[in-house]
């Protein structure tokens, strides 16, 4: 593969990308997220003295999503960059498994619904190595379990009927 002038030898080569919207859409997305956020969480309770209130982490996080997303969108207007391929696949693995996670906390307790987490992201991570992925599984389950144990929560650990 030829370089491409200004680039390295090793970088990635997609066709170059014009300045405007493409590059500074993603920060454009974060703003707009942690704007939203901080718009809705306005009404929450903030800081009182040592008291943190719930209004007062949300902030915080707003606060640095909205940083992030003038620096991206920043970077992204002054730099130029290629396009490669991306894959959604990776996402939709996220968001399957922490639509599970929700889904099981309540019913099959935080092992359960944090081992199938881990099965559900490892799986396809982990695809072509599945000794590697029940290792990890098993594993997950198992810091979670002695976790829970260890610092006196083990109603953490059974499912919400059991108590």
């Amino acid at each position: 593969m030829m370089a491409v002038e200004g680039m390295e030898a090793g970088a990635d080569v997609g066709r170059p990308v014009r300045l405007g919207w493409r590059g500074v859409a993603p920060g454009v997305l974060l703003v707009a997220v942690a704007a939203a956020t901080l718009y809705e969480g306005r009404a929450l309770p903030a800081m009182r003295g040592f008291n943190l209130g719930p209004g007062t982490w949300l902030s915080i996080l707003a606060a640095m999503l909205l940083l992030l997303g003038f620096a991206v969108g920043v970077e992204g207007f002054l730099r130029k960059r290629t396009v490669v391929g991306a894959s959604f696949v990776p996402a939709i693995v996220v968001a399957v498994a922490g639509g599970a996670f929700a889904l099981t906390i309540g019913k099959l307790g935080l092992a359960v619904a944090t081992g199938l987490v881990v099965a559900i992201v490892g799986g396809y991570g982990l695809r072509s190595r599945p000794v590697a992925c029940v290792l990890v599984v098993v594993g997950s389950v198992a810091v979670i379990v002695a976790g829970a144990l260890l610092l006196g929560h083990s109603d953490l650990v059974l499912p919400m009927g059991v108590r």
